[in-house]
């Protein structure tokens, strides 16, 4: 038997009353008359005819170009935002894909790939109500076929938006904006030219495979974002153990070229994710001493991962 949820009658009242929402797109609005009469139906064909997108939330949200792939715009649009934009939004979008940073990239992917449709979450205790009652709405309009289109488009949408995601990840290759030090021969190196290539895939699936396995040891965040200092402009507490942690268990498994030093994939990983660590050298002789580095390098020894066993290239 479900569990009922306790929800105030003034949340109800103030969800019910805003039971569908326009989310305008580029400064678009749509004529209201049907959701003044409670004709939800007709009103979330009239929304989505103009290229807007919908809502079950009652504060105001907006969408533009200059939002959409912003990680703290996204968060709010891939949880509570029926996309249900136009084709010729959605292919502008795509365009955008091949201009985001690689930490924009990679939130926008865990973002949808954690909301693929509006609402995709259950009701939890540390809900607020608001957002509690428009789950329960979300699953009474989710069995009325007359909402079937507004689901059916928002899922496709955003299945699109992943897949072009994806690609844009795949291609993408930042470089260290100049020479390493104290390398032999002082290239520039990549990050995804560190990465060892299976046959078949390509850099960006092995930075994904990594990415996956520091899921699974439960590092905490995703250490290829760029993650805000702390005080002082220090890396957050924990940070560079996470980061040679990474590089050290992951260059014994073979994902990182056997010809490539640590310090060469710590300063691609650097001017990939643009978390610069401080005092480099000192880091280089020390990190392995700490208890943080000897805890996370534990957890990911936990995995047994296996080494990959396609033989390494050389950097070109």
């Amino acid at each position: 038997m479900k569990k009922r949820i306790s929800v105030s009658l003034v949340t109800k009242w103030l969800s019910n009353r805003h039971y569908l929402n326009e989310v305008p797109v580029e400064g678009k609005t749509s004529n209201r008359f049907f959701k003044i009469l409670g004709y939800f139906d007709s009103y979330q064909s009239q929304v989505s005819r103009s290229g807007n997108c919908l809502t079950l939330l009652s504060s105001p949200l907006t969408i533009t170009t200059d939002t959409f792939w912003k990680p703290h715009f996204l968060e709010d649009y891939a949880r509570f935002v029926f996309f249900t934009f136009n084709k010729s939004f959605l292919l502008t979008l795509i365009h955008l894909t091949d201009h985001l940073k690689p930490f924009e990239l990679n939130r926008a992917i865990e973002l949808l790939e954690e909301n693929p449709a509006a609402f995709h979450e259950s009701i939890k205790s540390d809900n607020d109500e608001e957002l509690q009652w428009c789950i329960v709405k979300n699953n009474r309009l989710k069995n009325d076929p007359k909402f079937q289109k507004m689901y059916t488009l928002d899922i496709a949408n955003r299945q699109i938006l992943l897949d072009a995601l994806r690609s844009a990840a795949r291609t993408q290759a930042p470089q260290i904006p100049g020479k390493l030090t104290n390398t032999e021969n002082g290239e520039w190196v990549e990050f995804s030219k560190v990465l060892t290539i299976r046959e078949g895939f390509t850099a960006m699936d092995t930075l994904q495979l990594i990415k996956d396995k520091l899921k699974l040891a439960e590092f905490g965040y995703d250490i290829f974002q760029t993650i805000e200092k702390g005080d002082g402009g220090r890396n957050q507490y924990g940070l560079n153990p996470r980061i040679g942690a990474m590089v050290d268990y992951f260059s014994e498994k073979n994902f990182f070229l056997p010809q490539c030093s640590r310090e060469q994939i710590f300063q691609a990983y650097m001017a990939y994710t643009g978390n610069k660590i401080g005092k480099f050298n000192i880091f280089l002789s020390e990190y392995r001493k700490t208890r943080m580095y000897k805890e996370f390098y534990g957890k990911l020894k936990t995995l047994s991962v296996n080494k990959l066993k396609q033989p390494p290239t050389v950097i070109t």
